[in-house]
């Protein structure tokens, strides 16, 4: 994998809690030149790392945590304006109508995937 402009020293906030799939999508991003936050398992570490750090330029979350699911994170980048992607094996039509129009990738993915969403969402 090589370098994708748009996410070279880009800070993206991972939120999974299967540590095989957080591993997978943070080498990606790593590997595409981005600087990854966490990876994160809980919806309540992800919150409090929104509050203690400077804001990722974009997410990845899955949407089943450890600590149930990942819809306050979803709402609060969306109120802090940070672009975010929905991963998860969970059909849209399991989320909220607000939050169903995401971008969104189903698992199982392919590597190149996020990082091709990931780097279309910084496009915007």
């Amino acid at each position: 994998m090589h370098g994708h402009s748009q996410l070279e020293q880009r800070r993206v906030l991972v939120v999974e809690d299967d540590w095989f799939i957080a591993s997978y999508v943070t080498e990606a991003l790593e590997q595409a030149g981005a600087a990854i936050i966490g990876p994160v398992a809980s919806a309540s570490d992800a919150l409090e790392r929104l509050e203690q750090e400077p804001p990722p330029h974009a997410a990845t979350l899955n949407v089943r945590l450890l600590d149930g699911d990942s819809l306050p994170v979803a709402q609060r980048l969306a109120e802090m304006d940070v672009p975010f992607l929905f991963l998860s094996a969970q059909a849209a039509a399991t989320l909220p109508p607000d939050m169903a129009a995401r971008p969104r990738l189903e698992k199982p993915f392919a590597a190149w995937q996020v990082i091709e969403a990931v780097g279309g969402m910084l496009d915007r």
